[in-house]
């Protein structure tokens, strides 16, 4: 685990670098146009997949363990096609509709815009990661996602800059759907060379009626927590807010969203061996799982939160934010709730991957309206600490609810395996 951790973190301190550069670069009212369209292209990417990408990590180990290689190929062969037209579509759909409506300004519409393009590139991508994950190549898998593509999107801003002199929020955004381009031709390699040899010369066997209904509950939670995460900037913006108080709450948001990849980059290779156990009805191996995870993932969080808590402006002024005490106070209160809810983010994988899908999605759906109440309430009296306020506490509501239940199921589980084997066999 620890060369994930690695490629994590300093993956967080260049997604730190380039959204900081950014900053300066484009000035408050861009920045406020480039966070609102990376919210967006986020929210878009989260739903283009389909819930196959996730439900690859589910269901790929499976079926070579059971050295299935028919179906193995033919899921692949599916979810390429699906994935690209779902981006194609959705992409369409939301530019077409920004476009068409005129509802943001210009500048930010032309952000969204240029996200929709990278739309389909974004899910490939994505679909690729979780694939390549699938098969044990998590730590490529996270140094493509984690490394690659900003290193690709921050040297063809730079190019851009270079070769234009001044960009807009567009540009920007551009620029991530070309290294997302990019990441799409170096993960097909990846998987080609993962993938077991007998899957490509096999003949696929399609069962999209199965796949398809096993992914929606994936789709479904991805989809509402992707909502979750970014629609308290979008909602900001729609609102009657000061653009200081929008830009406060981006800036915050830009701090700690890095640091949760972080945690949740690492929960790739924990999803393959979870997917595995559950299969061998493993429970020890599971708990085995949890505890290993928690040795290296405290202390970190310990860290990250000394670091949040007490030197906040000093981050906050690396985006030219000097002495906002709205951005510092949303700071602590994000890396706070941010801290919890890594410390449990594999719970709900854990609750997909037993089908406890009606709970998932009920948590997920009502931490949404506590999210959205609390904003509309909170937002206009605090600005930018309102909007953090109810950010955090729909999000440690939801993730203690997931990890209170992934653990009474484990502990019963488990209990119910040892008192199996201590059972005399029949006569």
């Amino acid at each position: 685990m620890g060369p994930i951790a690695a490629i994590a973190l300093c993956g967080h301190a260049l997604s730190l670098t380039i959204s900081v550069l950014v900053a300066r670069r484009l000035g408050l009212e861009q920045f406020e146009a480039y966070a609102v369209s990376a919210s967006v292209f986020l929210i878009m990417v989260s739903i283009a997949p389909l819930g196959l990408d996730k439900y690859s990590v589910r269901i790929l180990p499976v079926l070579l363990e059971r050295t299935d290689l028919s179906r193995a190929y033919g899921f692949c062969r599916f979810g390429l096609g699906a994935v690209l037209v779902s981006g194609m579509v959705i992409g369409s759909g939301v530019g077409l509709t920004v476009w068409w409506t005129g509802l943001l300004d210009a500048a930010t519409t032309a952000a969204v815009i240029a996200g929709c393009m990278a739309l389909p590139a974004g899910a490939l991508a994505h679909f690729g990661i979780e694939v390549s994950t699938a098969l044990g190549g998590e730590r490529r898998a996270t140094a493509v996602l984690r490394l690659t593509v900003p290193m690709l999107a921050l040297c063809i801003f730079g190019v851009m800059i270079l070769m234009r002199g001044d960009v807009g929020a567009a540009w920007a955004i551009a620029a991530w759907g070309i290294a997302w381009m990019c990441a799409i031709a170096i993960l097909a390699l990846d998987i080609r060379q993962l993938m077991p040899a007998g899957v490509w010369s096999s003949t696929p066997q399609f069962e999209a009626r199965a796949w398809i209904p096993a992914a929606l509950p994936f789709l479904a939670y991805r989809g509402v927590l992707a909502f979750l995460l970014q629609s308290s900037i979008l909602l900001l913006s729609a609102m009657d807010v000061a653009p200081a108080a929008v830009g406060a709450y981006a800036v915050a948001l830009a701090i700690t969203t890095p640091v949760v990849a972080l945690f949740t980059a690492t929960n790739r290779a924990y999803g393959r061996r979870l997917s595995i156990s559950l299969e061998r009805q493993d429970y020890d191996a599971i708990y085995e799982i949890r505890k290993a995870r928690l040795r290296w993932l405290l202390p970190m969080l310990s860290l990250m939160l000394v670091i949040s808590l007490f030197f906040p402006y000093q981050l906050v002024g690396m985006f030219g934010f000097t002495g906002s005490d709205d951005a510092v106070a949303s700071l602590r209160i994000l890396a706070l709730a941010s801290a919890f809810t890594m410390t449990f983010s594999l719970a709900p994988t854990y609750i997909k991957f037993t089908r406890a899908h009606s709970f998932t999605l009920t948590a997920a759906a009502i931490a949404v309206v506590v999210q959205s109440v609390l904003l509309i309430v909170l937002a206009p009296r605090l600005g930018a600490t309102g909007a953090a306020s109810a950010h955090a506490i729909a999000l440690i509501g939801m993730y203690g609810a997931f990890a209170l239940v992934a653990w009474r199921d484990l502990l019963r589980k488990r209990s119910g395996a040892k008192r199996s084997l201590a059972r005399p066999p029949s006569k």
